[in-house]
C-alpha cells in the first residue's frame, strides 16, 4: 500500500499522472483496505479464519490496546507496524 502511494507521488511528479488523482487513489486504497478488514472482524467473528487470528500474540495485544485506550489506538493503528491488518479486524470485534 505505502509502495504503491510512493510510486504514485513519483510517477505525479514525472507528470506521468496527476497529482490530485495519485491522492485519490491513495486515500481510497487505504481506506477501503482498512474497511475491508473492519468488516471481517464486524461480520465474520466465528470464521475460522478469525477465531485463529484471534490466538495470535499480535492480536491479542491490539484487542487488549483496543478495549483500554480506544481513541489512541484508532489514530496510532495505521503507524505501529504490524498492527494495521489486525487492528481493523480487531476494531471490528469490539
Amino acid at each position: 500500500g505505502e509502495s504503491a502511494a510512493i510510486l504514485g507521488g513519483f510517477f505525479a511528479h514525472q507528470q506521468v499522472f496527476v497529482l490530485w488523482q495519485a491522492f485519490v487513489a491513495a486515500f481510497l486504497g487505504a481506506f477501503v483496505g482498512d474497511t475491508f478488514f473492519f468488516t471481517l472482524g464486524r461480520s465474520f467473528a466465528d470464521h475460522p479464519y478469525v477465531r485463529r487470528l484471534r490466538r495470535r500474540p499480535g492480536f491479542r495485544r491490539a484487542y487488549r490496546l483496543l478495549n483500554t485506550h480506544p481513541n489512541i489506538f484508532v489514530l496510532t493503528n495505521r503507524y505501529i507496524y504490524g498492527m494495521r491488518l489486525v487492528g481493523g479486524i480487531a476494531a471490528g470485534l469490539s
